[in-house]
């Protein structure tokens, strides 16, 4: 009985260790577009280790209804959790841009212009794939102009692969730890890592979803989250 109940609890402990581990891999995202202005994939990479992380973001157009389709990528960001900025690179211009966290300085704007407010719901534990996941809904309202119509999304989150520092809930759209979103989502429940997010496009009518294609748990080498050594760093 004694080896059953200490197996039984060394069973929990891991089961908490692991909940609680931080994420130290690569998060493959897979954003499969068709609407008004073209079709294509968005692509998008993120790493995370030890308080860090970085963002690659593609978008490859297989049609466009403006010019010829072409593929594009975002610029590279670099995330640092314990001094709370953020650095994109420009490789254009070759240069390392630092700033605090852009979307927490944009709901700070949003709050003061337009009364934005997030209003985040936990809507119950569902399977996606072969994850365990927690639905939530995250609705953006504005106090000050009525006439502007609340925005919802979907997001499903996962602790299966241990806490992150950073939830992916949209196009080009991620919320690091401290922003209003995120800290709405964590006291809603929110542990780990985004495994897919939804959006009703607003032209076509049509759910733009992205899923977690693949999760590839590694030690990232610290380089990883350096901008290159020939680019000119910009503090601002």
């Amino acid at each position: 009985m004694k080896k059953i109940i200490l197996l039984l609890c060394v069973t929990c402990a891991l089961k908490i260790s692991f909940a609680q581990s931080q994420v130290e891999g690569v998060l493959t995202y897979q954003n499969v577009y068709d609407d008004n202005l073209g079709t294509g994939t968005v692509t998008t990479t993120i790493y995370e280790s030890k308080g860090k992380a970085r963002i690659e973001s593609t978008n490859a157009q297989t049609k466009s209804a403006i010019d010829a389709p072409s593929t594009k990528d975002q610029n590279i960001i670099l995330f640092d959790f314990t001094t709370q900025k953020e650095t994109q690179l420009n490789a254009k211009m070759n240069t390392a841009i630092t700033t605090g966290f852009t979307v927490v300085m944009m709901e700070q704007r949003m709050q003061a212009t337009i009364g934005t407010d997030y209003i985040v719901q936990n809507i119950g534990t569902e399977q996606v794939g072969t994850y365990n996941c927690t639905h939530f809904t995250i609705t953006t309202t504005s106090s000050k102009y009525k006439n502007i119509p609340p925005a919802k999304k979907d997001v499903w989150i996962t602790n299966d692969l241990g806490s992150g520092n950073i939830f992916y809930v949209g196009s080009y759209l991620y919320y690091p730890l401290g922003s209003s979103v995120a800290q709405k989502l964590t006291a809603a429940g929110a542990v780990g890592v985004v495994v897919k997010w939804q959006v009703m496009d607003p032209i076509s009518k049509k759910p733009l979803v992205c899923n977690l294609i693949s999760y590839q748990p590694k030690k990232i080498p610290a380089a990883t989250f350096l901008p290159p050594s020939n680019y000119t760093a910009i503090q601002r």
